[in-house]
């Protein structure tokens, strides 16, 4: 009881304004030192202090804390606790105040702030208050070095932020979240908080919903039309502005070709390309909208669930939880550690193995060459906004999912980069200090598909892609041309059939 009680009540407040709560921060905080090291002066002043924490504080009213550590002191000695020459010697002592740092520089403020959250959902907020808890993460701190040295790198202070995480998409492990923000100046967290446009990392959802409908991208193609009015009001355009001819989805994926991207989502279906991303692990709102294949979102997605979707990928087809708590000691010593959600096969092994392909295929040659590693497979997606507000590189080793984000958190004021630019570069640098034994072979499982026979299909294959040969969208994979809104009609054709790899169609949300 004891115990509880001394982790347990406050002992005012710090400098920096933070609840002291239980007699261990107490001591960290007012004498930088742990409470078994306190000597009797010191361990009389924490001990006066629950009586009144704001009237004793000792940073505020250091008169008043005296005189209650020395009332503290004398009743130890009335009661025979100490002598009485102890107690004088004690009472004689200055306050000597040592401003602990030990809460103001912790790293990792906000990686603790989300696991606290999540903390408070499972045992509540006072359990969680009262302290004694110790808690280990999926976070590894060499990697979150590592990721700041890679933002650092890139970026400058007083430019648009950006963004790391990381999750191993096997266990759903999140091993790095990082950014440039610094908690000082705000507690947002952006690869949690931050609901982005994703731009055309979102056409991998296209892509997956068009392979899990048996379409086979290399048979299929599509003409590319910038410009063209697909529906009343929404006429994409291509990066370049230029139209870049007949292609197949594999080449206008490499290319981010937002003309035939558009022309693929009305062919399956948004509602189909909805579902594909909520069984890949997006739970943000979508309304199967056409515009949301070229990233055109109304709300956003945050990096956390996308790397948890391109792992689906990574995966072979099977959608994991992202977890971050490990496990948690109680103040009894009892260790509870959270169930693992077990990854739910959402899409069948082909399906995932033909898309990592492609997305593989973008790294090698595509606009995410940038990412690329030595001696290192590689498979991802860039994306920029319209306006280049927002720039983003997803992708994947065979062991490691990582995604990066770029912008400005609190407008949509252009950033001047694109995703294959420093996105990718900062991904890139980001990886080859911490991909590990991440890397390896890709997954393999076949993939069975025919021509796709929509309503907007009938290309003659790859065609004019560029005076250079290169894809006429540029570096940056930008859905640029979108009308904002969203706002059409689903078109297309007769919505296609499930996945038959896939054992759990259903959508479902998870924590």
């Amino acid at each position: 009881m004891l115990t509880t009680y001394l982790n347990s009540v406050p002992y005012g407040n710090a400098p920096n304004g933070q609840n002291i709560i239980g007699v261990q921060a107490a001591a960290r905080v007012y004498y930088n030192k742990p409470a078994k090291d306190l000597t009797l002066a010191q361990a009389a002043l924490i001990a006066g202090l629950p009586q009144a924490p704001s009237q004793y504080n000792p940073f505020r009213n250091a008169k008043a804390a005296l005189t209650r550590r020395n009332d503290v002191l004398r009743r130890m000695a009335e009661q025979g606790y100490v002598t009485g020459a102890e107690a004088a010697a004690a009472q004689d002592a200055p306050l000597g105040l040592r401003e602990g740092d030990f809460y103001t520089r912790r790293r990792e403020q906000f990686v603790i702030d989300y696991v606290r959250q999540e903390l408070i959902e499972k045992y509540g907020r006072k359990r969680v208050r009262e302290g004694g808890l110790k808690i280990y993460t999926t976070i590894d701190l060499k990697r979150q070095q590592q990721a700041r040295s890679a933002l650092q790198r890139n970026f400058i202070p007083g430019g648009p932020a950006s963004a790391i995480v990381s999750i191993d998409p096997d266990s759903g492990d999140v091993t790095t979240m990082a950014s440039t923000a610094q908690y000082s100046d705000t507690k947002y967290n952006l690869v949690t908080q931050g609901k982005r446009q994703p731009g055309s990392t979102f056409k991998t959802m296209v892509l997956m919903a068009a392979l899990r409908a048996g379409i086979d991208p290399d048979a299929t193609s599509y003409t590319s039309r910038s410009g063209q009015e697909l529906q009343p009001g929404w006429s994409p355009k291509t990066y370049s502005g230029k139209s870049g001819g007949s292609m197949s989805i594999t080449r206008a994926t490499l290319a981010s070709d937002n003309s035939v991207y558009a022309q693929l989502d009305l062919d399956v279906g948004p509602e189909n390309v909805t579902k594909a991303a909520r069984l890949m692990g997006i739970t943000s709102p979508l309304y199967s909208r056409p515009a949301e294949g070229l990233g055109g979102l109304e709300n956003g997605v945050s990096p956390l669930e996308v790397a948890r979707a391109y792992s689906t990928i990574a995966n072979g087809g099977r959608r994991v939880v992202p977890r971050i708590v490990d496990k948690v000691v109680l103040q009894d010593g009892t260790v509870r550690r959270p169930q693992k959600v077990k990854a739910v096969r959402t899409f069948s092994a082909g399906v995932a193995s033909k898309a990592n392909e492609i997305l593989e295929k973008n790294v090698q040659g595509g606009t995410g060459r940038r990412a690329a590693l030595p001696d290192c497979p590689v498979a991802g997606k860039t994306g920029t906004t319209d306006n280049e507000a927002d720039a983003w590189f997803a992708g994947f080793t065979r062991g490691m999912t990582t995604v990066t984000w770029v912008g400005y958190p609190l407008s949509r004021n252009p950033t001047g980069e694109q995703g294959g630019g420093r996105p990718a570069q900062t991904w890139h640098d980001f990886m080859v200090a911490a991909k590990g034994s991440s890397c390896g072979p890709f997954r393999k499982a076949p993939f069975s598909g025919s021509r796709g026979t929509g309503a907007h299909a009938g290309g003659s294959g790859d065609g004019e892609l560029g005076p250079d040969g290169q894809p006429l969208e540029g570096p940056g994979g930008a859905a640029d041309g979108l009308d904002g809104s969203g706002r059409t009609t689903p078109g297309g054709t007769t919505p296609p059939a499930a996945d038959p790899g896939a054992t759990d169609p259903t959508v479902r949300f998870e924590r």
